[in-house]
């Protein structure tokens, strides 16, 4: 769990040498997605695409 409380879900896969990365932000916190990007460049990992695709159809607000 990250160290602002937030909840994150991860899945990885990989295909003739590209890795994919899904987080889903559980915790909804806004700016996460551009703080990973950044941090993936700041270490020299080329992103080639990111978006924010909204809420997850799996989770509920009455879920925490």
């Amino acid at each position: 769990m990250p160290a602002d409380g937030a909840s994150i879900g991860v899945e990885c896969t990989t295909l003739h040498g590209v890795i994919t990365i899904c987080i889903q932000n559980k915790a909804q916190k806004p700016g996460y997605a551009a703080a990973l990007r950044h941090a993936f460049e700041s270490a020299g990992v080329k992103v080639l695409e990111a978006a924010e695709l909204g809420p997850s159809p799996y989770t509920s607000p009455y879920i925490p």
